[in-house]
């Protein structure tokens, strides 16, 4: 795995829309991995949104997804990316200021993170944050689940949360694929590559950045990126 450590500090345009709700799997379309996919809001972004941490990748580990083994009824559970994140704040945070964490997915996702509006996406993340000074991880609630931006994914910190200049966030997310692929019920002999394709650039790029608001239009070229360590999400044993 490659992991580059970024300094981010650009104001950017940003918008908001309500969050789409609903967890339960559905059955869907394949479309082109290659389809341009864009958010549904009609509202203006908020040009004043502010940017403000240093962030890293520590891991992005990916497990490929293997029909064969998730349905052996062994217990397997094939087809995940793990995400460990860790947030430097920039600025000093107090209350008033709303907190989210941005995570860009690899355009290679756009299908999935199409499904149901973002509604089956969501229904696949777990994710949990250790804020500055304590030991233990707290969960993200689905309310603080944003999946309807198309290719990205919002994380909102709880409001009375308090960075200050130089404290460290830890995220970890994980996104468990293979679940939403087994729901789809498709034939063993499908090829599962029409909804994942093999990354041509020998990983799955992901960005990630700390800011006060939960969409980027525009992500800036200072954003943290990590890249997985396999770049194949789809795998034969």
């Amino acid at each position: 795995m490659k992991k580059i450590t970024l300094l981010t500090t650009t104001i950017l345009a940003l918008g908001s829309i309500g969050i789409t709700t609903g967890a339960q799997l559905a059955q869907a379309d394949v479309v082109s991995p290659n389809t341009t996919i864009q958010s549904t809001s009609a509202e203006t972004p908020n040009p004043r949104i502010v940017i403000g941490d240093k962030g890293t990748f520590e891991e992005i580990n990916l497990i490929q997804y293997n029909y064969e083994l998730n349905h052996m009824g062994a217990g397997f559970e094939t087809g995940k990316v793990v995400i460990d994140y860790k947030s430097e704040s920039l600025l000093d945070w107090g209350i008033a200021r709303d907190k989210h964490f941005n995570l860009k997915l690899p355009k290679e996702f756009n299908t999935i993170a199409s499904m149901n509006s973002g509604a089956n996406l969501k229904s696949i993340i777990t994710a949990s944050y250790k804020l500055p000074g304590h030991t233990d991880y707290t969960d993200f609630s689905l309310e603080d689940i944003n999946t309807s931006y198309i290719g990205q994914i919002d994380f909102k910190l709880p409001a009375n949360t308090i960075l200050q200049f130089g404290d460290e966030t830890d995220i970890k997310i994980e996104i468990n694929y293979g679940k939403l692929l087994d729901s789809l019920n498709r034939p063993s002999d499908f090829d599962y590559k029409r909804i994942i394709p093999d990354s041509t650039t020998g990983g799955y790029g992901f960005e990630g950045l700390l800011a006060d608001g939960e969409w980027i239009e525009l992500w800036p070229g200072g954003a943290a990126k990590g890249i997985s360590n396999g770049d194949k999400a789809i795998g034969t044993w």
